[in-house]
């Protein structure tokens, strides 16, 4: 039994001797790298180092590197009272401080702007012959870590492609994410549109010929303005409209499937049972709205119209 408790303490014993030999040796150079963090593995070599505990000091974060073409200086000390929260036995040796540059590569600004272009080019819904894409150039590189760069537009979607537009060109190097360039532009479009050739009444059925399709300068204009001829299908003005006016979709609303007063269908929806009834509208009824029509035996009841004037509803 003595004899066992021995060996374990000569184990541990010699574990500790080793671990109290561990040392981090700071480089006496200047030292570059191309990362915006700075790793303990980056500026200093390690020696009597258990594998285990090499593996988790060249991976401890020191802190933020310098833009590209710059240094940040790590002092000794720093170091000590970073490693002091890991391995507090390790020793540090070496110089009071090093030198830490990031080096520096570049993008050309030229490069990042045609990104942006060809981009808005290849995904406006307009042709190609109606726009007028200029971009306000800026001269000059972007300063950027060394390594391989990729180009790539952020989009989330809110482009309207037309007008005064900032696209974001997000630039990676190495296959990670280093920052976004803003390229401005202005997107000038002529483009067919629906515009009035008579006065139009509110609540008046369109007449035939009373709107066409002409090309005009929309660059400011909302992107509601209508260019197909067959959104006015069954529509009728919410307002007047003079003549000359370009028209954009919150003119107009969708003529009723059925008016106040008139007899509908109702269909009572309970999971799979459907149950069918009459009843008189108490309002004018379009697809999609709901109305509340007064059934035969009195009650009244709330439903959806659907698109063949129907009144539905669900339970």
């Amino acid at each position: 039994m003595k004899f066992k408790i021995s060996l374990i303490y000569v184990f541990v014993l010699a574990a500790g001797l080793g671990a109290q030999g561990a040392q981090v040796v700071l480089k006496s150079s200047d030292v570059h790298i191309s990362s915006d963090k700075i790793y303990l593995g980056d500026i200093a070599d390690f020696t009597d180092t258990a594998p285990k505990d090499l593996e988790k000091l060249q991976a401890i974060y020191i802190k933020k590197a310098a833009v590209p073409g710059f240094k940040v200086v790590v002092e000794k000390e720093y170091v000590v009272n970073k490693l002091s929260r890991y391995l507090s036995y390790v020793n540090v040796e070496g110089p009071s401080y090093v030198n830490v540059y990031t080096s520096k590569g570049s993008v050309s600004r030229e490069d990042v702007e045609k990104i942006a272009r060809d981009y808005v080019l290849s995904n406006m819904p307009w042709k190609l012959d109606a726009a007028d894409v200029k971009v306000k150039q800026v001269k000059g590189t972007v300063p950027v870590l060394e390594g391989t760069v990729l180009l790539k537009v952020k989009d989330e979607g809110s482009f309207s492609y037309k007008g005064n537009l900032v696209i974001p060109v997000e630039i990676h190097v190495d296959g990670r994410y280093y920052r976004t360039e803003p390229v401005s532009m202005v997107v000038r479009v002529n483009a067919p549109c629906a515009v009035a050739q008579t006065d139009i009444s509110r609540h008046a059925v369109i007449p035939q010929g009373s709107v066409s399709m002409e090309t005009k300068d929309i660059t400011y204009l909302p992107d509601i303005i209508i260019t197909d001829l067959t959104f006015l299908n069954n529509k009728t003005p919410v307002r007047n409209i003079l003549n000359g006016t370009i028209l954009t979709s919150d003119m107009f609303e969708s003529l009723p499937l059925f008016r106040r007063g008139s007899l509908v269908d109702v269909i009572v929806k309970i999971r799979a049972i459907r149950v069918q009834s009459e009843g008189t509208a108490l309002s004018d009824g379009r697809e999609g709205e709901a109305v509340r029509v007064k059934l035969s035996t009195g009650k009244t009841v709330d439903g959806k119209v659907d698109a063949s004037g129907k009144v539905i509803i669900e339970k």
